[in-house]
């Protein structure tokens, strides 16, 4: 089984914990709601034979505090984070899972917007 490297990265208004596991081609994994990067743990544990996988617990989440006081994030902020982590990696194009909410904010404000940043969109929903 691959290592997982966990780190930091300093965001406009937040600090994102983010961990990478794998060699490959890059995959970023985006939660929804309130859930953070372990909820991917399964997901990074099985393909990091394949991919670079990259999770993160979204801002003022989990292990991702903000700053200040809560200030009505909005989706295009959720977006530019994820953008913000690739481009500190190095990554892009990368593949990219968006889950529920991560499915919305990876959409049009990233992956359809700017195709050269994402290989490959998959959007989707455990309900």
């Amino acid at each position: 089984m691959n290592r997982t490297r966990a780190d930091t990265l300093r965001v406009p208004g937040a600090t994102l914990h983010y961990e990478v596991c794998g060699t490959g081609p890059v995959l970023l994994l985006i939660p929804g709601g309130p859930a953070d990067a372990g909820g991917f743990a399964p997901i990074r544990n099985v393909r990091s034979d394949r991919y670079t996988v990259v999770t993160y617990d979204p801002r003022g989440l989990s292990r991702s505090p903000l700053d200040g006081e809560p200030q009505g994030t909005t989706v295009q902020i959720f977006a530019h984070d994820a953008h913000q982590l690739l481009a500190a990696l190095g990554t892009e194009p990368a593949y990219v899972l968006g889950d529920s909410g991560g499915a919305l904010w990876s959409d049009s404000n990233w992956c359809l917007s700017t195709p050269s940043r994402c290989e490959c969109w998959l959007p989707t929903s455990r309900r």
